[in-house]
């Protein structure tokens, strides 16, 4: 039998004992390490099962002390995980369960944990190491390359990306580009049909679910449709809320990160957004046209 990985037969001596710190990398249960060179802005993956811990501790009291950034990266470091373990080509009936109960736990605790509820802290710590097992066996995917690749790249301009960041950042990408495969945009629906987002059709479901991780709390689309090349976006009222909320640098970035994100997905170049079936009103301006994704508003 061909072995994949190089590392020596460990512990003939000693057995590993992990104890998560943070509610996100689940390295505690993995065969995973990752090594930074700041100089070179390079960041090396260790993939070994002979670096998975015999003994992990779980400890939810230590992640109470981290603060609200930390705990915002490493949650989102934990969804990709799950997402990723659940739309793998090499997901299987004992990762499945686990990538869909810990995005269930992320979706209803993340944000609750953030603003420092204690049980959902304690929540979080459990699900992430939920995600780091379903990931270990069923692997990840293209967020997770990227976000390695590019993590240290910039570290000479001092913009290091904080890994959390870096996958928030491409995961609602990745969802769209994947989609255009069938199986996987199944697989996308169901995550949100399982987590109760909005959408009857696949389409729909996948369109819901990159809202969900690339829109502020609460926010939701109601409905979607494309009609004469122009993609039609229902917004619930959080979202109108949201984007009168900002000011007027948020409200240009609210909104086109909405249009692009969702032109790209459906490849189209314009979309039409309302909220509850009306045009979006802002106080600066009545969108009742369609926008033009990549323009500079």
């Amino acid at each position: 039998m061909c072995k994949v990985f190089g590392i020596p037969p460990l512990r003939r001596k000693a057995h590993f004992c992990a104890i998560s710190s943070t509610s996100g990398t689940a390295t505690e249960v993995t065969a995973f390490s990752i090594i930074t060179d700041y100089q070179k802005g390079i960041k090396y993956p260790i993939a070994d099962f002979e670096i998975t811990p015999d003994v992990a501790i779980v400890d939810p009291e230590l992640a109470h002390t981290m603060p609200k950034k930390l705990v915002a990266h490493t949650g989102m470091d934990a969804m990709t995980h799950a997402i990723e373990a659940y739309v793998s080509t090499a997901n299987c009936d004992f990762t499945d369960p686990l990538a869909l109960h810990a995005i269930e736990m992320i979706q209803a605790d993340l944000v609750g944990s953030y603003n420092g509820d204690m049980d959902k802290r304690d929540a979080m710590h459990n699900a992430q190491c939920l995600a780091g097992m379903a990931f270990s066996n069923a692997l990840l995917g293209i967020v997770h390359s990227m976000a390695h690749k590019t993590g240290a790249a910039f570290a000479d301009y001092g913009a290091h990306i904080i890994h959390g960041a870096a996958n928030a950042m491409y995961l609602p990408k990745v969802i769209k580009f994947n989609a255009r495969n069938a199986e996987a945009a199944g697989r996308y629906a169901e995550i949100a049909r399982f987590i109760d987002l909005p959408g009857s059709t696949t389409e729909e479901l996948v369109d819901a679910l990159i809202a969900a991780n690339s829109l502020p709390a609460g926010v939701e689309v109601q409905s979607s449709s494309v009609e004469d090349s122009v993609l039609k976006l229902d917004m619930n009222a959080a979202y109108g809320e949201a984007v009168r909320a900002s000011g007027t640098t948020g409200e240009s970035m609210l909104i086109y990160s909405l249009v692009n994100t969702f032109a790209q997905a459906r490849g189209v170049d314009q979309v039409l957004i309302t909220v509850d079936g009306a045009p979006l009103e802002t106080g600066h301006d009545i969108y009742d046209y369609p926008l033009t994704a990549n323009s500079n508003p």
